[in-house]
């Protein structure tokens, strides 16, 4: 039930260049909301959204961060931010630049074989063809969150691939994190895929 229809407000905290946060390229906002918790908020770069987070609370002061960005460029940047109301709000835009710093962190591209199974189907996951930006992509360890509750499943490997088979019917996200040999960690952008019940016998 919606009871409000007033939006937040956001502001984009950084200036002229943006911080770089283990190999991630980072901006700070503030938002608040007079009547309606927060629910999250979007980065938006030269038009296309390159991270998202969880917000809560009425009133934040934080920083997103993404590893899609390119060194000493300017772009624009902008926060869109939502209320649990379904109100949002879009920052204005700020032009930044990334440094390049001593590392970036990994690029994740992950590949699902299919996103309608039933339950006991096997799942090919595929992160593959990820790239660490500057060193070694075979050295770079994967994680799987598998059912999108913020929590790593499987343990750090270099094999890229991974095999799963879901043993209850639902809708489920996928997560992966990739670790580069300096420690320098990012997450893929969720995916969702569908599990129905088995064929009865």
């Amino acid at each position: 039930m919606f009871t409000e229809n007033i939006p937040p407000q956001v502001e984009i905290q950084t200036q002229n260049n943006a911080v770089e946060i283990n190999g991630q390229c980072g901006v700070e906002f503030s938002a608040s909301d007079i009547d309606s918790p927060l629910a999250g908020a979007l980065l938006i770069r030269d038009g296309h959204v390159v991270a998202d987070m969880p917000l809560s609370g009425k009133v934040v002061r934080t920083t997103l961060t993404t590893y899609d960005y390119v060194p000493n460029e300017k772009n624009e940047w902008l926060v869109q931010v939502f209320d649990r109301q379904g109100n949002r709000t879009l920052s204005s835009g700020v032009s930044l630049t990334c440094a390049d710093g001593k590392n970036r962190a990994p690029q994740p591209f992950i590949r699902v074989s299919k996103r309608h199974l039933k339950v006991g189907d096997k799942i090919l996951l595929d992160a593959g063809w990820s790239l660490d930006p500057d060193g070694d992509t075979s050295k770079m360890t994967v994680e799987w969150d598998l059912n999108g509750d913020g929590k790593f499943d499987t343990p750090s490997s270099m094999e890229k691939t991974f095999t799963h088979n879901y043993k209850k019917p639902g809708v489920y996200q996928i997560i992966a994190r990739l670790t580069d040999e300096y420690g320098d960690t990012s997450r893929s952008i969720p995916f969702g895929i569908r599990v129905d019940r088995a064929n009865a016998q």
